[in-house]
């Protein structure tokens, strides 16, 4: 016995064709460089989410030192 599976399809079905256009339009859009521009970089800001995490991690490990309980939402840190 055979069993369907329904497939949930976000979006909309190209053909070849299709696809080949909107992939043009799509590379149309961007602009290229011949250097990059620093201010696009993603490093500054990971490395200011990396300090917040890190003072949220040595935040938790002192509370665990000290007998207080850590709500589960914290635990993955």
């Amino acid at each position: 016995m055979k069993i369907n599976k329904i497939l949930k399809i976000n979006g909309t079905l190209l053909d070849k064709s299709q696809l080949e256009s909107h992939l043009q339009k799509i590379a149309t859009n961007h602009n290229l460089t011949k250097k990059s521009d620093k201010s696009t970089y993603p490093v500054p800001q990971m490395l200011e989410n990396f300090k917040i995490i890190e003072q949220v991690y040595n935040l938790l490990n002192e509370h665990l030192k000290l007998g207080i309980s850590i709500h589960p939402a914290g635990e993955w840190l």
